[in-house]
């Protein structure tokens, strides 16, 4: 072991040189057995000192750092220079996924760069590996590798994750104030559903019950088949209080999707309602990941599934992240998608609501009444937010207008939710305006709302709509409305999804030069914030085509891509082609967004055969593998597709292939 401190660049070398949020596998590791060693551990980048230790951060690193620098400049010869450092900070050991470009002090170790997620990395197992005297002194932390650098089950078998910063990841300000929420008053109703009320201890005992389940195996990173159930809200509640990852299942996959999304993610733990584990494949793709097996109750929300198998989760590194989620996406394939606990901070403390981390714990009067589903990000979201303001949710399975205002009456909420296609089907059921006594304010986001809509809503019920503007990739909103604003401009900026949250940056950009625009030019919007991916230091580009006005309100003008918006669920072309084209009677398809008067738009297909195959047939297949808001709305086999005359598919020309004034929403 050479003795002196140790110097890590940060991106590639410990985290995703991408991203630089992911933690490179093995990381933890390596860096606790220096500190224990009482080796300083030094970090710098090219982004600089305070770029270096926003990293540390949020990859939950920073406790077992030493100090931060930057690579400010470099030599004659390309090498960057080494800062002025104290005597007891001179590095002995250089480590860079660039070593070409560190200069020759020391020992350089070079290491290839982490490009996540990766469970392989024999580049920190071999560092790890000259740690000798780690494993002497700590003998119960010590930690083994195979020949190919990951764990050893049989000599690991609890595998635990090891603590973050200043604990456990329990820890973390997220999940703290979950449980000490949960703790204020174990008898008040937090939770309703059908004519039941649920206490807090509900919450409580879930987290208890979770921890009792899980003890032994080491289980950080589980899977949940999340319905708006009361048992599964409890688990999400439950696996987040307790510093976990939720890698979010989704109950409207076909029983194909659903399996394979089980045996690719290979959570560590798999939760879900009895009639999912029923389903074909689950239990197989649990059993291929070696995951532990919890199901729902009814009095208890969770309890352990008698299986065939000996549990055996795959290793996890530790890391931020606390929820996997599926996103659409809007360039491609259905992606994963890693919000971290730092950044869902940062988005709750950006809302401006009673959800922020920075006051202290109370138990609030009111409901707050959820149907979105918890595989959305509206629904997980706000599920968490009702919980941190400490206000009961009203939980709904699935939007239904008669069951929806029959809530509204009961618990008079201050303000609902109502993205545009239940807005739609709220005004066509003609509800009465008395169910709307002592509702002060809508928001509608997930998807763009005429402003026509809104004009209609406000004269018919007299509530003000307060639209915002987020995705997925941001973990939440990150601009919008609020009702001091409203009262402030009036109708003075009808269209805009509102302004930007605090913490949040906004500008647009040309498509082409990236350049920025000025106000009123319409171009490429992009975002900078700690809830963003880039955090707060770099640009996030979206792809939506957007103008920021004078007084910084953001106005959405279209989308830059082909996604379909199908009521909130972005759907893109592709995956749906794809997947028909996977069909052995399918030549080739192609999908369109056509227009529908309550979602939005719709999913319509036309493919072409290389052997018969029915409609019906065709419905079937996408059923299996999709989840339901991809299927299309009609299927049309054609002899041909129009082209372009470079060959490409003609969107314009498939849509003109249905009729669109005679559609009607599906």
């Amino acid at each position: 072991m050479t003795p002196g401190a140790w110097l890590f660049d940060v991106d590639g070398t410990l985290l995703d040189s991408v991203t630089g949020t992911s933690l490179r596998p093995l990381a933890r590791e390596l860096l606790s057995g220096l500190r224990e060693l009482g080796v300083p551990v030094l970090l710098w980048s090219a982004g600089g000192a305070d770029y270096a230790r926003r990293r540390a951060e949020g990859a939950g690193i920073a406790g077992l750092v030493t100090a931060v620098h930057a690579k400010a400049e470099r030599d004659g010869r390309g090498h960057w220079v080494l800062p002025a450092l104290p005597p007891e900070h001179a590095p002995a050991v250089l480590v860079d996924d660039l070593p070409g470009e560190v200069p020759p002090v020391g020992e350089v170790l070079g290491v290839p760069p982490y490009v996540g997620p990766n469970p392989r990395d024999t580049g920190l197992a071999a560092l790890l590996r000259r740690l000798p005297a780690r494993n002497e002194t700590h003998p119960r932390n010590e930690t083994h590798l195979n020949d190919e650098g990951l764990h050893d089950h049989g000599k690991d078998p609890m595998n635990h994750a090891r603590p973050g910063p200043g604990g456990t990841p329990a820890d973390r300000p997220l999940s703290a104030r979950l449980r000490r929420t949960i703790a204020l008053d174990p008898a008040a109703p937090a939770l309703t559903f059908g004519d039941r009320t649920y206490p807090w201890a509900y919450h409580g005992q879930t987290v208890d019950d979770l921890e009792a389940l899980l003890a032994g195996t080491g289980a950080r990173r589980i899977g949940i088949v999340l319905r708006n159930r009361p048992a599964l809200l409890s688990a999400l509640l439950a696996v987040l209080a307790t510093g976990r990852e939720v890698v979010t299942l989704s109950p409207f996959h076909g029983d194909v999707g659903l399996a394979e999304d089980i045996a690719g993610l290979a959570p560590q733990a798999v939760i879900a309602d009895p009639e999912d584990w029923a389903r074909n494949g689950v239990t197989d793709a649990a059993r291929s990941a070696g995951a532990v097996a919890l199901q729902t109750g009814e009095d208890r929300a969770l309890a352990r599934r008698e299986v065939d198998w000996t549990p055996a989760p795959r290793p996890a590194e530790p890391s931020d992240v606390a929820v996997l989620m599926l996103t659409s996406g809007t360039t491609g394939k259905p992606k994963r998608v890693e919000l971290t606990y730092t950044r869902l901070t940062a988005a709750y403390n950006a809302a401006g609501t009673a959800a922020a981390l920075d006051g202290e714990p109370r138990l609030r009067p009111g409901s707050v009444i959820l149907w979105t589903s918890l595989v959305h990000i509206a629904g997980l979201y706000f599920v968490v937010s009702t919980v941190l303001e400490g206000r009961t949710t009203a939980l709904l399975e699935r939007f239904e207008v008669d069951a929806w205002a029959s809530l509204v009456r009961a618990h008079r909420p201050k303000i609902v939710g109502l993205p545009p296609t239940a807005m739609r089907m709220v005004m066509d059921a003609e509800v009465p305006g008395d169910v709307f006594d002592g509702v002060r304010g809508v928001l509608s986001g997930t998807a763009p709302l005429d402003p026509a809509d809104a004009e209609r809503f406000e004269a018919r019920y007299g509530v003000p709509v307060l639209t915002n503007y987020g995705a997925t990739e941001f973990a939440g909103a990150i601009a919008g409305w609020h009702l001091k604003l409203r009262q402030e401009w009036g109708e003075a900026k009808r269209g805009s999804v509102g302004r930007a949250h605090p913490g949040i940056e906004l500008r647009i950009v040309d498509p082409d030069t990236a350049a920025p625009l000025g106000p009123g030019e319409t171009g490429i919007l992009e975002a900078r914030g700690a809830q963003l991916p880039a955090g707060g230091d770099d640009w996030t580009r979206t792809t939506d085509l957007a103008s920021l006005d004078e007084d910084g309100f953001l106005y959405i003008r279209g989308r830059a891509d082909d996604a379909i918006n199908r009521g909130g669920f972005k759907i893109v072309p592709s995956v749906v082609e794809d997947a028909l084209k996977e069909h052995p009677a399918v030549f080739d398809a192609a999908a369109v967004g056509l227009p529908d008067p309550r979602l939005g738009e719709v999913p319509v297909v036309a493919v072409t055969l290389r052997s018969p195959a029915g409609t019906a047939e065709l419905r079937d297949w996408l059923g299996d593998r999709l989840a339901r808001y991809h299927l299309p709305a009609e299927i049309k086999v054609v002899d041909e597709l129009p082209r372009t005359p470079s060959m490409k598919i003609s969107r314009p020309g498939v849509r003109a292939l249905f009729d669109v004034p005679e559609r009607t929403a599906s």
